[in-house]
């Protein structure tokens, strides 16, 4: 039996605890927020390492990148499939 917890799930969870809905507008645009914020840290990280220690983690920061760009088109999709507030 595979127990292994998927990021995305965990993540999903925690808009979900706030939001209550999966495709709320407010859960949306919170995850939107979510995902801004954790690509501003990236940058930050990364413009704060020095030669040795930006190589070091290159491969990990742009792992980072690609999971929240991943990230990005799930809550893109999930957007357009919503109805608008009334």
């Amino acid at each position: 039996m595979n127990t292994a917890i998927k990021t995305d799930d965990v993540i999903f969870n925690f808009f979900k605890q706030i939001c209550d809905e999966k495709d709320d507008q407010k859960c949306v645009e919170l995850g939107n927020e979510w995902i801004k914020a954790m690509e501003t840290n990236l940058s930050t990280m990364e413009a704060n390492l020095n030669g040795a220690d930006k190589l070091k983690h290159q491969d990990d920061i742009k792992s980072n990148r690609d999971h929240l760009n991943n990230l990005k088109t799930k809550t893109h999709q999930n957007g357009e499939n919503m109805q608008p507030n009334v």
